[in-house]
């Protein structure tokens, strides 16, 4: 009998064991490195690839990406296969700068050796941000796989549009203004309905290359063009956006208070307003 009680407590004793040994191996959320040189030692060291959040504390999406998707339970689990780190790009302004980040949040999926794989840019709910990750670790829709697809196809449009983002979210803008420049050569009346979104972001790679009459020019050819399109009233605020960034700070203001005029209920009147407060405010002695 107490041969048989000791047994039932030795049983007992290792289920517990064994119970409480796997909820420690399971982890319940990521475990950040906030240091990119340390992550990337024990990434090293573990053989093991890296998923890289280039961040800024006010970037609304960065935290919409910390509240519904690394809280998810299936990416908390990737975890455990993968290094982790968090960037503040407004401190690790180098490691911004190395890795071409042009917005945030962008997510770089990297192997041990600190070599991009690809990247997230933007914001993805969970699933499809685990479908993208697994995708690029597959080999399929990186950057290495499109340039493939465009030369098996030179004039595949949806190719060089993917390409054209791609090369704009790694901040090489006149590579991606070659890319926009050709989907416009290949859909000029927008058929596909990828050339109004080519041309205003064209008119982005010239600013962000501080060609701001070229930028200016490109989105007033976008009104032009397109003036049936979505993206207008975009892009007709991107005009004194680009004069203002210009230092035409008159101009900037002139055409802003004219979107207000023509547009009193635009889905951009809080944000020009906000443009304009800022451009009046810097004149103040």
């Amino acid at each position: 009998m107490r041969s048989l009680r000791s047994s039932l407590i030795v049983m007992m004793m290792t289920l517990f064991c064994f119970s409480g040994c796997a909820k420690e191996e399971t982890p319940t959320e990521i475990s950040w490195f906030d240091d990119f040189e340390m992550g990337q030692e024990t990434a090293e060291r573990l053989g093991q690839n890296m998923v890289v959040d280039f961040y800024t504390d006010w970037c609304k999406w960065c935290k919409v990406l910390d509240d519904s998707v690394y809280t998810d339970p299936k990416i908390i689990e990737m975890s455990a296969e993968m290094i982790f780190i968090k960037i503040d790009s407004e401190k690790d302004t180098l490691n911004t700068r190395n890795y071409g980040i042009s917005g945030y949040p962008t997510v770089v999926l990297m192997n041990p050796a600190g070599e991009e794989i690809d990247r997230i840019y933007g914001y993805l709910p969970a699933p499809d941000f685990i479908n993208q990750i697994n995708l690029y670790l597959g080999g399929t829709e990186t950057l290495q796989d499109y340039l493939r697809r465009l030369e098996a196809n030179p004039n595949d449009l949806e190719v060089n549009y993917t390409l054209a983002e791609k090369y704009e979210a790694r901040s090489q803008y006149e590579k991606s203004a070659s890319f926009y420049s050709k989907v416009l050569e290949l859909d000029p009346q927008n058929e596909a309905g990828k050339s109004d979104k080519a041309l205003m972001n064209l008119g982005f790679s010239y600013y962000r290359q501080k060609k701001f009459q070229r930028a200016i020019d490109t989105n007033t050819e976008f009104i032009k063009r397109y003036p049936d399109s979505e993206l207008k009233e975009d892009v007709i605020v991107y005009i004194p956006y680009f004069y203002a960034e210009w230092g035409r700070k008159e101009r900037a203001l002139k055409l802003y208070n004219q979107y207000l005029r023509t547009y009193p209920e635009g889905e951009n009147v809080e944000w020009v307003n906000n443009e304009i407060k800022k451009l009046t405010e810097k004149e103040k002695p």
